[in-house]
């Protein structure tokens, strides 16, 4: 009986085996004019970290743009100049955003500070700031990013993966 027990226990420990996810990293130049078969990118190619794992039963893919650094020099910071049209963008719009957020937060020195307020960016602020804001947001968080994925000749995500598949979640965001 023992031996019967042991055989079973065995074949139920083999039978549902844990796969480890399966990862690969590798960083992509993304330059203006979009030639990606330079062997050393130009001055004005944003970084494109891209981390890919494979699960057992489904796939993440990530994408990082860096857009403060450049090809073979050093991390460039807010206020600094910039090369290339899409750097100089980003930037634009990142300059936007902590010219109407910024002074609201140097404003807070009251009872109840800005950030334990609800979390809603155009409280407070002017109709011209609200929509310089949502033209930053919607160039960073959507245009941007359409236009990678454009660069890249992909077709959008619903055309790529038809019926067979879903996209569970499509997260893009900026790390300020």
């Amino acid at each position: 009986m023992k031996q019967k027990g042991a055989r079973n226990a065995k074949r139920r420990s083999t039978r549902y085996t844990r796969n480890p996810p399966e990862n690969i990293r590798f960083t992509l130049w993304w330059a203006d004019d979009a030639t990606w078969a330079s062997s050393e990118p130009s001055a004005d190619a944003l970084r494109v970290k891209v981390h890919a794992t494979a699960y057992r039963d489904y796939v993440t893919l990530s994408f990082y743009i860096d857009a403060g650094k450049s090809w073979n020099e050093q991390a460039r910071i807010r206020g600094e100049a910039v090369s290339g049209k899409r750097r100089g963008k980003i930037f634009e719009e990142i300059q936007s955003i902590y010219d109407v957020c910024e002074p609201r937060l140097a404003e807070t020195s009251g009872i109840r500070p800005i950030v334990e307020k609800d979390l809603v960016p155009e409280q407070d602020i002017s109709r011209a700031d609200a929509a310089l804001l949502m033209s930053a947001s919607r160039f960073l968080y959507s245009e941007i990013w359409d236009d990678l994925w454009g660069s890249l000749r992909i077709p959008p995500l619903e055309d790529t993966l038809g019926d067979s598949a879903r996209v569970f979640a499509n997260f893009r965001g900026l790390v300020l």
